[in-house]
């Protein structure tokens, strides 16, 4: 019964204030780092471009500390879809829904903001659609949501040996689609297969338990081994090897569905759940982190985002350009959390009478 009731338990991207007290700390802190990961990818590698010798070569320095953020921060979406599968997704027609309400309800606060800024000029349809659906992780999130009743009566038929089995299968697959890019179907990790594959991952690690044995200095030390290993490669590969090994490693190494990247998120994983603790305010901000992401990748935001950084990396030097970049990312995902607030009080009134 022990392992049934684990996989009824239910974790979403939306938490009201009023059951904060039943969430564990210590896993919506992750959440919180896995946004924040989020907004470091979007101020990183996708702002100035992949590590090139010529870019490295002239700034070191700069760069080093890219290289190692980008590593640092890659895990961010293997990471929410591991915590889902960690806690198991009860799926619901009202679950669904409320998922789908907090996607509508901030893109339509941006849409409005965007036309009140713009002296109320008519936005072009083809904008207003990308506003709504501009957005990959919603939708394969959402297959995987609904798919989640078809992976849970798996986990509950199988043997643990039928388990294992298909998690190799299905690794050896990403894994080979990584070296060979054999297939479209797995995207680098951009895909609901990818999900559905960590879903059962998080399930298996959560039943078994097989990494036991690994204290929590050993989990945080795995993490940062993996980190520093793929970083210093990269970083080698600019300084002395050249472009076509930085983009052989790029591509192994900087891709959601690469093993080591989901070997990372796995340790940062079990880390966080041999943490326990309560805290208020980690709850609040949990509970509004998914909406870090609708926010500022949102299409009327996303390139204001980018101007942004642009602007802070050319007006400052290291190391305060660290401080200040950081500064901003803080404060982006605090607004963010707070424009949530008006959505989580409509959910709670609409689940009260749901």
């Amino acid at each position: 019964m022990a392992r049934k009731n684990s996989v009824m338990q239910t974790r979403s991207f939306f938490i009201h204030p009023r059951i904060m007290k039943q969430r564990q700390s210590n896993i919506e802190l992750l959440r919180i780092f896995a946004m924040m990961f989020v907004l470091i990818l979007h101020a990183d590698y996708a702002v100035f471009g992949y590590p090139k010798v010529t870019g490295v070569t002239a700034a070191p320095a700069l760069w080093s500390i890219r290289i190692f953020a980008e590593q640092f921060a890659i895990g961010a979406v293997d990471i929410f879809v591991l915590i889902s599968g960690w806690f198991g997704i009860r799926s619901s027609l009202k679950g669904g829904t409320l998922y789908l309400f907090q996607i509508f309800f901030t893109a339509t606060l941006i849409l409005l903001g965007a036309w009140i800024c713009g002296g109320f000029a008519p936005i072009p349809l083809e904008q207003i659609g990308s506003g709504y659906k501009g957005f990959w992780f919603v939708w394969s999130y959402l297959v995987l949501y609904v798919l989640s009743p078809v992976l849970n009566a798996y986990v509950e038929g199988a043997s643990r040996r039928q388990f294992a089995g298909l998690l190799i299968v299905l690794f050896s697959l990403e894994t080979l689609d990584v070296l060979l890019k054999f297939s479209s179907d797995f995207n680098s990790g951009y895909s609901a297969i990818h999900f559905c594959a960590l879903y059962l991952l998080a399930r298996y690690l959560k039943t078994y338990n097989p990494l036991a044995h690994l204290s929590r200095r050993q989990l945080l030390a795995g993490y940062f081994a993996v980190t520093c290993l793929c970083a210093s490669l990269i970083f080698a590969a600019a300084m002395w090897w050249g472009n076509p090994w930085i983009g052989a490693l790029e591509q192994y190494l900087t891709v959601y569905n690469s093993p080591v990247v989901v070997l990372a998120s796995v340790f940062i994983l079990l880390y966080f759940s041999r943490l326990n603790f309560q805290n208020s305010i980690v709850n609040w901000l949990a509970a509004g982190s998914f909406n870090v992401y609708l926010v500022h990748q949102n299409i009327f935001l996303r390139n204001h985002y980018k101007d942004m950084v642009r602007h802070i990396d050319s007006n400052f030097q290291l190391p305060l350009v660290v401080v200040v970049m950081l500064g901003f990312l803080c404060a982006v995902f605090l607004a963010s959390v707070i424009m949530d607030q008006p959505r989580q009080w409509i959910a709670n009134f609409i689940k009260k009478r749901w």
